[in-house]
């Protein structure tokens, strides 16, 4: 295991061994000591964060697809409450249209004969006076009689279409009550995970919490000398170039997501002074302007959008701009600077090109599992959203699952 005393003692060394003039003793077995205990002491916590990680992000792959079968059935029922409303609109149309024909029909046989039946029919025929007048009335008849045939059919088709709709509605309510009885399933299932969640997220939070004070306490104090120069408004180039270099450094050994986002602003600041201490040299050397600073600013707006946001709480779903999810949040970050991304893990982890852990850049996506995601800040650590109760903040790669490239 890798002894973080180790790495605090390499800091040390580059402190002191950088040529920039700070006051410093050197460490005394004692000091060692300390350190070495330390060290141990975030290992030891660091690996049960790790562990509690992992088995958060299992429980999130699991809620995951739970929620996007939720919201496919909230969907599947507001479409089948639509159905339910149009239906009833064709009933009202059939059963209005059903009294017309009803109406229609009654007016014609009052019309024909005031008792119903084939007997009336057959009456008016011997009522006849002449031939003629027979063969007058029985084509009469004929019409009416084909008339009466053609309502009642209309009719049995309007009744039947009717008691279609009747069944067709009975169908999308059974719809609908299957729907919401598998929906509260869900919602039940989904709210156990998320019980079960909040033990271990408890659990990781309070064992981080636990090393990342004292951490950061320590890891602090290795940059505050550097910190002097930088605030000197004596310093040199050279003193401040000294100085960027050995935060640059530091930030590959800190593990705190604060000192991180303190060790960015302090190298910015730097870097903005060096600026102004050569822009006066550059023009009269050149008798014109200084040069254009070229460099990897995308890449270097991107992260600091990305450190501005730290703290910023976990929300399933959000996308900011000050609450997010582990997608959400780089989907948020990458829009800022125009790069448009797809919305979940699942599909971000399609966009752009892939790229090996070896061969990581500030800026790249990282996948600790198919189902979690974060942006790559350099030493081993990206910036992400983690979980529920938790916040954006900066963290050790604990796994490796995938990396894209988007930039």
């Amino acid at each position: 295991m890798k002894k973080k005393a180790i790495s605090a003692l390499l800091i040390v060394s580059l402190l002191f061994g950088t040529g920039v003039q700070v006051s410093a003793e050197p460490l005394t077995e004692e000091q060692q000591q300390v350190l070495n205990e330390k060290g141990e002491k975030v290992s030891e916590a660091e690996s049960k964060y790790a562990e509690l990680q992992n088995k958060v992000d299992e429980l999130d792959m699991q809620i995951q697809p739970i929620a996007i079968a939720v919201e496919e059935n909230l969907t599947k029922i507001a479409d089948a409450n639509n159905q339910i409303e149009s239906v009833k609109k064709q009933i009202q149309e059939t059963k209005k249209e059903l009294e017309e024909k009803e109406e229609i029909f009654g007016l014609r046989m009052r019309a024909l004969y005031k008792s119903g039946g084939q007997a009336s029919y057959i009456g008016i025929l011997l009522s006849s006076n002449s031939l003629g007048d027979l063969i007058a009335k029985a084509q009469a008849v004929g019409k009416v009689m084909s008339l009466d045939k053609q309502i009642i059919g209309d009719l049995e088709d309007k009744q039947k279409e009717y008691n279609d709709h009747i069944s067709n509605l009975e169908g999308n309510i059974q719809e609908i009550e299957l729907l919401n009885k598998d929906n509260k399933v869900k919602l039940d299932e989904l709210n156990k995970k998320k019980e079960e969640q909040m033990v271990y997220i408890n659990q990781a939070k309070k064992e981080y919490e636990k090393f990342a004070t004292d951490l950061a306490t320590t890891e602090r104090e290795l940059y505050k000398p550097f910190e002097t120069i930088i605030d000197n408004s004596g310093s040199t180039v050279n003193d401040l170039n000294n100085a960027i270099s050995t935060l640059r450094e530091l930030r590959k050994n800190v593990k705190s997501s604060e000192i991180d986002g303190e060790l960015v602003n302090l190298i910015e600041k730097a870097k903005t002074l060096v600026q102004q201490k050569q822009a006066p040299v550059t023009t009269l050397s050149r008798g014109g302007s200084a040069a254009p600073v070229t460099g990897s600013a995308s890449s270097s707006t991107l992260l600091s959008i990305a450190y501005s946001k730290l703290g910023a709480k976990y929300v399933y779903g959000a996308t900011g701009p000050n609450v997010f999810d582990c997608s959400g949040f780089t989907q948020y970050v990458f829009k800022q600077v125009g790069i448009s991304l797809s919305r979940t893990t699942f599909t971000q982890i399609n966009d752009g090109v892939p790229v090996n852990y070896s061969d990581l850049q500030p800026g790249d996506l990282v996948f600790t599992s198919p189902g979690h995601m974060g942006i790559y800040v350099g030493g081993g650590q990206i910036i992400h959203a983690p979980q529920t109760g938790d916040v954006v903040k900066v963290s050790k790669i604990w796994s490796f699952y995938a990396a894209r490239r988007v930039m």
